[in-house]
């Protein structure tokens, strides 16, 4: 399988979160939650 999209980094993924209308009021712990849990098991939330 061949991979298409770019990976972006944890930083990117917050933007990501917060441009689709997540509010993140502690920008650190959200960072700190996506390197722990990764993007890809809450985008489905």
């Amino acid at each position: 399988m061949e991979y298409t999209k770019q990976a972006i980094t944890i930083e990117q993924q917050v933007g990501l979160l917060q441009e689709r209308g997540l509010a993140i009021d502690d920008v650190q712990e959200a960072h700190d939650m996506l390197y722990r849990i990764s993007y890809f098991r809450l985008a489905d939330y």
